[in-house]
C-alpha cells in the first residue's frame, strides 16, 4: 500500500511531534507502511524521541483501560450535555469534566449557550402539577419517601447558635480572599447585629443617620471602642475612594484604558510599572493643583486691584485764572 502525497506531506510536518504507528492509525494503514517510508526517505528520529513515543502509547493504552468510557466522552460530548452524559455511562458529572479537560476536549461557547436556552423554563410553559394535588402526580411509594425529608415543625439549620450573645465571624464577600473580616454578634433568634456597632451603641447611643463608623488602624476585628471613628458617609466614600487612594487596580484601569479593560489583570502583576504611573497621576495632581492656587492667588489680587481702584477718591482739578 502505498501513501498518498497528503499523507507524505503530513508525515514530514508532523514526524517530531507524533509516532508512526498513531500517524498510521490516523490514515487507517498498517504500522509498517509509515515507518518503512520514513525509513527509506531518511526520516528516522533520535532513539530518545522513539522512547518518548513508546511511553506514550504505554500511557495511553494504560488510560484506555483505566478509563474505557473516554471513547463514548469524545463521541458524544458535543451532541450530549455533561450531566446527561455522565448519567449514560454511570459516573459522576465531574468526572466527565475531569477527563474532558485531561483529552483537551472544549465544548465552543456557541453550544454552550445553546444549550442554557434549552434548558431554560419558556414563556407559557405550564407545570405538570398545575392545580394537582399530590396524589395526583405521585404514587404513594414516592409520596412515603418524601416524608423523610421533609423540615419537621420547629426545624433549626444544624449551624444555628444555642444562645444569644454568641460572636461569630462573618466576611462582607463570597470570595474570602477579596473581602474583611467582621465579627457579629446574635441579639436573639436569626437576628445578628456587627459587633463594633453593637459595642458603640450600648456606649454611645443609636449611630445617626448618614453616618458609619471607622475602623483608625484598619483592623475590622479590632471592635475596642478606642480603635471606633463616627463619619459621615460622604467622608467614608472619601477614604475608601479607589481614585483618592490611587489603587493598584485603579492605577492599572488607568494603564489599559475603557477599552481595554481585560489587560487589567496582566498589568497588576507589573509592580513596577503601576508604582511608576501611580507617582505620575500624583505629579500631576501637584501641579494642576498648584495650578489652581496660582490663579485663585492671581484673581484675588486682580479683584483686591479693582476694589482698591473703586475706592480711591477722585482729585478735583484746579485751574489758575
Amino acid at each position: 500500500m502505498s501513501l498518498t502525497p497528503r499523507q507524505i506531506t503530513f508525515i514530514k510536518q508532523n514526524r517530531f511531534k507524533m509516532s508512526g504507528s498513531a500517524m498510521a492509525g490516523k490514515f487507517g494503514v498498517e504500522r509498517g507502511v509509515v515507518n518503512r517510508y520514513m525509513k527509506d526517505n531518511g526520516l528516522s528520529v533520535s532513539r530518545k524521541l522513539q522512547l518518548k513515543f513508546r511511553a506514550e502509547g504505554i500511557q495511553k493504552r494504560y488510560e484506555d483501560i483505566k478509563h474505557p468510557a473516554d471513547k463514548i466522552i469524545k463521541r458524544l460530548y458535543l451532541t450530549v450535555p455533561e450531566k446527561r452524559l455522565a448519567k449514560q455511562i454511570g459516573r459522576s458529572d465531574t468526572y466527565v469534566a475531569g477527563r474532558m479537560k485531561k483529552m483537551g476536549l472544549v465544548v465552543p461557547r456557541k453550544i454552550i449557550e445553546q444549550r442554557k436556552r434549552d434548558s431554560q423554563i419558556k414563556k407559557g410553559n405550564v407545570p405538570i402539577n398545575k392545580g394537582k394535588r399530590q396524589v395526583d402526580y405521585m404514587s404513594k411509594e414516592a409520596i412515603e419517601k418524601t416524608k423523610g425529608t421533609r423540615f419537621k415543625k420547629g426545624n433549626l439549620p444544624h449551624n444555628t447558635k444555642d444562645r444569644d450573645g454568641v460572636i461569630v465571624t462573618r466576611h462582607d464577600h463570597p470570595d474570602r480572599k477579596n473581602s474583611r473580616p467582621y465579627k457579629y454578634i446574635r441579639i436573639s433568634l436569626g437576628k445578628w447585629q456587627p459587633y463594633h456597632q453593637y459595642k458603640w451603641e450600648k456606649k454611645h447611643g443609636k449611630v445617626p443617620a448618614g453616618h458609619c463608623l471607622w475602623f483608625k488602624d484598619g483592623d475590622s476585628l479590632n471592635t475596642k471602642l478606642s480603635n471606633l471613628e463616627l463619619i459621615t458617609r460622604k467622608e467614608n466614600y472619601r477614604r475608601n475612594s479607589a481614585s483618592t487612594n490611587l489603587t493598584d487596580g485603579y492605577v492599572a484601569f488607568t494603564i489599559a484604558g475603557r477599552t481595554k479593560t481585560d489587560l487589567i489583570p496582566a498589568i497588576m502583576q507589573e509592580k513596577g510599572m503601576i508604582e511608576v504611573k501611580r507617582q505620575q497621576i500624583l505629579l500631576q495632581r501637584k501641579i494642576k493643583t498648584h495650578g489652581q492656587q496660582t490663579d485663585v492667588t492671581a484673581a484675588n489680587k486682580r479683584k483686591a486691584a479693582k476694589h482698591e481702584r473703586k475706592n480711591v477718591p477722585v482729585r478735583k482739578s484746579t485751574s489758575l485764572r
